[in-house]
């Protein structure tokens, strides 16, 4: 993950020697808002709100908080639209380990469907904001879409 937040962030004197360094011409420079779902254990929805709200209030102190914003997609939202407002470009957004709060919790299914609701939820908003340059899950070094683990199982 660390690779593609140094590219996003055009650190081309990371990538030198690099194929990556010949491809990319314009080696632009992008904020980016890093998310690590494997800091914490998922034992129950709180542990997933508690995460989520950790990473909001950062960003929320750096870009501004609007209080109508109750949601954690809605303050992700407001989050982007901010941040990207006040550097004039686009945001990116990098998602680590998405799926630790369903491995973790993957002998209770009640509680996966939780948290697999609650990470809908969270991620929806930001692939609809004009604001997003890009939307990254990654787990192990692999990226993945967002449905391949989100999807509902009734």
């Amino acid at each position: 993950m660390s690779t593609l937040e140094a590219y996003f962030q055009g650190k081309k004197d990371l990538f030198g020697g690099l194929a990556m360094e010949r491809w990319e011409k314009d080696w632009e420079s992008y904020l980016v808002l890093h998310i690590d779902f494997s800091l914490t254990k998922y034992m129950e929805l709180t542990d997933l709100t508690g995460q989520l709200n950790l990473f909001l209030h950062r960003w929320e102190k750096i870009y501004g908080k609007d209080e109508a914003e109750k949601t954690a997609s809605e303050r992700l939202q407001g989050i982007i639209l901010r941040a990207s407002e006040q550097i004039g470009k686009q945001v990116v957004v990098l998602i680590d380990e998405y799926d630790a709060p369903l491995l973790d919790s993957n002998s209770d299914t009640a509680l996966q469907q939780q948290l697999r609701n609650e990470m809908r939820k969270f991620f929806s908003p930001p692939q609809e904001v004009g604001a997003v340059s890009s939307l990254s899950l990654h787990h192990r070094h692999q990226q993945v879409q967002p449905t391949e683990h989100l999807q509902r199982t009734e």
